[in-house]
């Protein structure tokens, strides 16, 4: 939500889309910063498509194509050496190669939005498998197998 600059307004529309894989719906600002607004969100898909041709394209206001709402479990195509985040870092970092503390990086500047009841149900029910996986990392570099 925060990286899409998605507001609480929208947590309802922003789950409707995943869930239903259906376009979100949000006012756009009008005036100047519309324009601009969308003509750089327009360099952004070229250069994403011309980076990564092989990619299928982005559908405008899909969550489900943008990578910040992907089920992570569908990244593990054979053998997956998996960490629990925060929890394993260091472990994970020890494994790339890197040393030395990690950086912090995209920290949210804004508040996060509080889920009712009934949202926080139709997220853990959409991530479900995503939760399984999280939930069998007992240990750093726990080794997933997806099924196929």
């Amino acid at each position: 939500m925060q990286q899409l600059g998605l507001k609480r307004k929208d947590v309802t529309q922003a789950i409707a889309s995943l869930v239903n894989d259906t376009p979100i719906t949000r006012e756009r600002p009008a005036g100047p910063n519309a324009e601009r607004a969308a003509a750089r969100l327009a360099r952004r898909r070229a250069r994403r498509a011309k980076r990564n041709p092989g990619l299928p394209q982005q559908r405008p206001g899909h969550l489900r194509d943008d990578v910040h709402f992907r089920h992570q479990h569908l990244y593990a195509l054979g053998p997956t050496i998996c960490f629990r985040f925060p929890q394993h870092l260091a472990e994970a970092a020890t494994l790339l190669g890197f040393k030395g503390p990690m950086p912090k990086a995209n920290e949210a500047k804004r508040e996060k939005p509080t889920l009712t009841a009934a949202q926080a149900a139709a997220v853990r029910a959409y991530y479900e498998a995503d939760q399984a996986l999280f939930d069998a990392i007992t240990e750093p570099g726990y080794v997933y197998m997806p099924p196929f």
